[in-house]
């Protein structure tokens, strides 16, 4: 269920920039349909295959691609009229495995979802961020190439409390991954809750970019400043990916503290006040960093269950548990 309500929001937003079914290029690999059925050939290497008649107790089966099919479905239940009628003109790729049995449609289903390698989630950011969008109205790849381009940043650039900490493309020396960062900084720019939040209507300007990075620069030096101790002691996991993505939900909360917009911002606000603003905070947890220990509450294994666990020791240490 959770996974078809990831495929309904990626319809949602996809069907808002589009004008008809054929701009919807929204499912590039087949979807695997099995049936049986008589097969007449009609000359030029061109076969007449009949579909089964329901009314007939004739069915199909889909092997591959029900998640896709009952997210479209469920798309098309809350979605307005304009953009049904975008949904019902849609037309799936699909690979018809025609008079298979039931075993061969399973070898066939074993053979794509567990034989076939995955790409690595860092290679597919890399690849995909590295894009710039072709029309302002490209969201999710707008999202995806700015929270790249602020990862990219993160890893090259010689000021960055994360200079060369970072595995590119998820392999190499670094000690927290690209795929990781890229997701952890799309949640704060893709939801409307995010503190960097831009309209899908509204292009990304430079300033908002310049914005951006200033912020999560400066938040990340203020950490390494005062967590110099453990910064790059291996029993901690400050830079892991628990530690990490606990702390980026916290820049998020001390954001949503000082108020500021985005849209309406100067380089001297984020380097001075902002930073006035942060301090006290991470001083204060500063004084705790037994919480980042690789062998304490936290730092025992991976998972989003401990990074936000993490997340709210913090809020419990900082009192913002009810701001």
């Amino acid at each position: 269920e959770g996974h078809v309500r990831e495929i309904v929001n990626y319809i949602s937003n996809s069907i808002k920039q589009v004008k008809s079914a054929l701009e919807l290029d929204i499912f590039p690999t087949t979807m695997l349909i099995a049936f049986n059925s008589d097969v007449e050939q009609c000359g030029n290497n061109i076969a007449e295959i009949d579909l089964p008649d329901p009314n007939e107790g004739g069915y199909c089966y889909v092997v591959d691609g029900q998640h896709r099919l009952m997210a479209m479905i469920q798309c098309h239940e809350k979605a307005v009229p304009n953009e049904q009628a975008i949904l019902e003109d849609y037309k799936f790729n699909c690979t018809i495995l025609l008079n298979y049995d039931l075993w061969e449609q399973s070898k066939v289903f074993a053979d794509v979802n567990f034989k076939q390698k995955k790409v690595n989630k860092s290679l597919y950011y890399d690849i995909y961020g590295s894009l710039p969008p072709e029309n302002e109205t490209g969201y999710w790849q707008n999202a995806i190439f700015i929270a790249h381009s602020l990862v990219e940043c993160l890893n090259k650039d010689n000021d960055s409390p994360l200079f060369n900490d970072i595995k590119m493309l998820g392999t190499g020396s670094g000690v927290i991954s690209q795929a990781f960062l890229v997701e952890a900084i799309l949640r704060h720019i893709q939801s409307p809750r995010g503190i960097w939040y831009i309209s899908p209507n509204i292009p990304v300007s430079d300033s908002h970019l310049n914005c951006m990075k200033l912020e999560i620069f400066a938040f990340l030096k203020t950490l390494k400043d005062h967590f110099t101790n453990i910064w790059k002691k291996e029993e901690y996991i400050i830079r892991k990916t628990t530690g990490m993505g606990a702390l980026l939900r916290l820049m998020g909360k001390l954001h949503d503290e000082i108020k500021f917009n985005i849209d309406n911002f100067d380089e001297e606000f984020i380097t001075t006040r902002y930073v006035e603003h942060i301090k006290p905070y991470i001083s204060k947890l500063a004084k705790h960093p037994d919480i980042f220990e690789k062998n304490g509450d936290f730092g025992k294994t991976g998972g989003k269950g401990n990074e936000l666990g993490l997340y709210r020791e913090m809020l419990k240490i900082l009192n913002l548990n009810n701001k």
